[in-house]
């Protein structure tokens, strides 16, 4: 497929909006995987999305409007 290429029959849509991305790490540097990455909306304190936290440490929340965010932590239950 070429850039110039049409495909029919495919609908789909893509999220709008911003993203936040990071490393947790634990004291030491070492890496914390099995988290999620929580974000609330800094004014109202309501929660907007999560990202899990992948076996690099890194962790994506999409879909975000313009604005501030509060990230919390939160690990698997059962894990610590």
């Amino acid at each position: 497929m070429n850039v110039s290429d049409t495909t029919s029959g495919i609908d789909f849509v893509l999220p709008k909006g911003g993203v936040i991305t990071g490393t947790v790490y634990c004291e030491g540097d070492s890496l914390n995987p099995w988290t999620y990455v929580s974000a609330y909306d800094a004014d109202s304190r309501e929660f907007v999305s999560s990202g899990e936290v992948d076996e690099t440490g890194r962790y994506v929340i999409g879909g975000l409007a313009g604005g501030g965010y509060i990230l919390c932590l939160k690990p698997y239950e059962g894990i610590w």
